[in-house]
């Protein structure tokens, strides 16, 4: 969350939303895919805020990844 630059574009237009993203987190818990959720949430978020959640996501750290029977395993979070 430190890391997050609210958008100048949604700023200007005083626009708030909740920005979901689904990512994947793979064996070595680098974050592989980043891909916006489209939601029936009121109102859409700016082009520019989902760019921003995008790149916030990529620049994590690595996570401790998930694991099956002792290995790690790929897998997939929601951030909102």
């Amino acid at each position: 969350g430190n890391t997050i630059r609210y958008p100048d574009a949604a700023k200007a237009q005083k626009l708030e939303a909740v920005v979901v993203m689904e990512i994947l987190i793979g064996t070595d818990g680098k974050v592989r895919d980043v891909v916006h959720k489209n939601t029936n949430a009121q109102p859409a978020a700016h082009p520019d805020m989902v760019a921003e959640a995008e790149r916030a996501l990529r620049a994590m750290p690595a996570w401790k990844p998930a694991t099956q029977n002792g290995k790690p395993v790929p897998s997939t979070s929601m951030i909102p």
